[in-house]
C-alpha cells in the first residue's frame, strides 16, 4: 500500500511477521498513550535520516503532538538501528514537546 500524503510504502512482511514502513519525509499518528501495545512488540526505525536528534529533520516520527503521545512503556519499545548523522549502532527514543520521537542515549552492547 503507498500513502500519497507521506510518501510510505507500507507492507506486511511475512518472513520477520511484521509491517514494513519506507518512509521518504514524515510519519504521523495520532495520539497513542491510551491506546494498548503489545508488551512483546518493537516498534524498530531503521536509516532514520533527521537533520538533529533536536527534530525537524528530513524523516521524521510523531505520535501526537506533544510529549504525552506515548507512555513510558510505549517509548521503550521504539529501538532507533543505525541512525543518520550518529555512530552506527542501536538508540534508545526520547519525545519532544512536539510528540516526535528522535534517537536518545545509544544502547551499550
Amino acid at each position: 500500500m503507498f500513502d500519497p500524503r507521506t510518501h510510505a510504502l507500507i507492507f506486511w512482511d511475512e518472513r520477520i511477521r511484521s509491517w514494513r514502513f519506507y518512509v521518504s519525509t514524515t510519519v504521523r499518528f495520532r495520539q497513542s498513550a491510551a491506546l494498548p501495545w503489545d508488551t512483546n512488540a518493537i516498534l524498530g526505525v531503521v536509516g532514520w535520516k533527521g537533520v538533529s536528534t533536536n527534530g525537524w529533520g528530513s524523516h521524521a516520527l510523531y505520535f501526537g503532538n506533544n510529549a504525552g503521545g506515548l507512555t513510558p512503556q510505549q517509548l521503550t519499545q521504539i529501538i532507533f538501528s543505525n541512525p543518520g548523522g550518529l555512530p552506527p549502532g542501536n538508540y534508545l527514543e526520547r519525545i519532544l514537546d512536539t510528540g516526535e520521537v528522535v534517537p536518545g542515549q545509544r544502547i551499550a552492547v
